[in-house]
């Protein structure tokens, strides 16, 4: 599944504990994974995935033995980032958006105030680094005005947060409305918590347990295909109960293993493909050719016996009357 506001709220909150923390390293271990490799006493790796599956920010113990070659934006990751410190971890609302604070010293020494914005929106996930003038320096994704008239993400232009939804925080909500759906009422309500929170209810949890749980788990669960910091009991019990980013961890690392093997070996399995199907569609017609094959024997017999005789036949004839080589007769 994907994070929904409220469990990208607790990821958040747990990481901004940890800030201030200076940037050592950025790698790529994937095409849609950046690796920050940061230290605060000890070393702490900052993951950032643009996955459209598998998209998130989190702390990862997980070791990438595998990295990219020297992407361009990687190269400006480094450029404006390396070295840098992480001051400040916040979220927008209870949105899908997070915007790390990052101070860095530039080549003229001056210190400048660097963003680096993640939107989790499923296709549309981006990684934008911007400038302290509200700058775009690049994204992960580029969007031109000719494919989007709501907003422009390219180097040069203006950085705008995507147009928000009047909707409540869950800080407030007590006041919701049994009429309307949680979703329609307030921010980061995903439809599978909208359920779990309507079951809640219905078995008699009070609203405000149910928010305090949601502002305060410091754990994940982990169910057959989904998780969540909120424990889902209309999924039964779960398989397992972990803290928020050892979570994490356990839930992607066999879907990661499995993403990068794939894009590694993409060509190779789709020229595969292609030569089995192309080899399958030949395949009848390699039987019928074979078939006829085996009864070919009395066809080079008729040439030779042909080109042994035919100065003794004159032409217009549709057979001949003649003897093999072994004295009998064939027609």
């Amino acid at each position: 599944m994907a994070l929904d506001g409220i469990l990208l709220n607790r990821l958040v909150q747990t990481m901004s504990a940890e800030v201030p923390m200076k940037i050592n390293r950025i790698t790529q271990p994937s095409d849609h994974e950046f690796l920050f490799q940061c230290f605060k006493g000890v070393k702490m790796n900052l993951l950032f995935s643009v996955h459209p599956n598998f998209a998130r920010i989190q702390f990862t113990k997980e070791q990438n033995t595998t990295n990219l070659d020297q992407t361009h934006l990687l190269m400006l990751f480094r450029k404006h980032l390396d070295g840098g410190v992480i001051t400040k971890i916040q979220q927008k609302g209870f949105d899908r958006i997070v915007e790390v604070f990052i101070e860095h010293r530039d080549e003229m020494g001056v210190i400048k105030e660097m963003r680096l914005i993640l939107e989790l929106m499923g296709k549309s996930c981006n990684l934008i680094l911007v400038n302290d003038e509200n700058m775009i320096i690049d994204a992960h994704r580029r969007v031109s005005s000719f494919e989007s008239n709501a907003r422009t993400i390219m180097g040069g232009s203006e950085y705008e947060f995507p147009t928000p939804f009047s909707k409540k925080s869950v800080h407030e909500l007590e006041s919701y409305d049994k009429d309307l759906s949680f979703r329609e009422q307030f921010e980061g309500i995903s439809p599978l918590l909208e359920r779990e929170i309507l079951n809640r209810l219905n078995t008699g949890d009070s609203i405000q347990s149910i928010k305090t749980e949601l502002l305060n788990s410091e754990n994940l669960y982990l169910y057959k295909d989904d998780f969540h910091s909120f424990e889902l009991k209309t999924k039964g019990s779960p398989l397992k109960t972990l803290p928020l980013m050892d979570g994490l961890d356990v839930y992607y690392r066999d879907l990661q293993a499995q993403d990068r093997i794939k894009s590694h070996t993409g060509d190779l399995l789709k020229l595969i493909k292609r030569e089995l199907k192309r080899s399958k569609q030949k395949l009848p017609k390699l039987y019928d050719d074979y078939a006829k094959a085996e009864d070919s024997d009395y066809l080079r017999e008729y040439g030779d016996l042909i080109f042994a005789f035919l100065p003794d036949q004159s032409s217009g004839h549709e057979f001949a009357d003649i003897k093999d080589f072994e004295g009998n007769d064939v027609r």
